[in-house]
């Protein structure tokens, strides 16, 4: 796993995002398969591999809706240093930034709250504190992408 957050770090300092998307792939289907191999290892019921599924499908929706959002409302130019905090720069900010963020932080935590309780309604004690590392990790890899918008737009790192 920190291969492929290696691989994250360097695919973003070169900008080969060709590299990038399917580093972000890779991470994906990992996680798919560490979702199925931690359900069907444990005997969980398929509730909680449904709730794992659509967590994955609700942060594709949401990188899509950021891409989608980016391409509309973020200047043909590019994405300039501190563009989300000028004033013509803050309403794409929410869109393609604080939008997705609060959605899926949310939806994730509802699907997460669904599957531990259809866990602990299983049986399943001890487990569940490696269900909530899976679900953890899961938002870090939604995350990821988004740190990358959020440092250039809003300046938060100094260059």
């Amino acid at each position: 796993m920190a291969l492929l957050w290696g691989g994250v770090i360097l695919c973003l300092q070169t900008s080969t995002f060709g590299a990038f998307y399917l580093l972000l792939a890779m991470c994906t289907c990992l996680i798919g398969g560490a979702g199925w191999w931690f359900v069907s290892s444990f005997a969980l019921p398929r509730r909680v591999m449904a709730a794992m599924l659509t967590a994955i499908a609700v942060i594709a929706s949401a990188w899509a809706w950021q891409r989608l959002l980016f391409i509309r409302l973020v200047p043909a130019e590019g994405l300039r240093y501190g563009y989300f905090l000028t004033p013509e720069g803050r309403s794409a900010g929410m869109l393609v930034l604080k939008g997705p963020m609060i959605f899926v932080a949310i939806a994730l935590a509802v699907l997460a709250v669904a599957s531990m309780t259809a866990a602990w309604r299983s049986g399943a004690r001890w487990s569940l504190f490696a269900l909530l590392a899976w679900w953890v990790a899961l938002y870090a890899i939604f995350v990821v992408p988004s740190a990358y918008l959020d440092a250039q737009g809003n300046a938060s790192v100094f260059v």
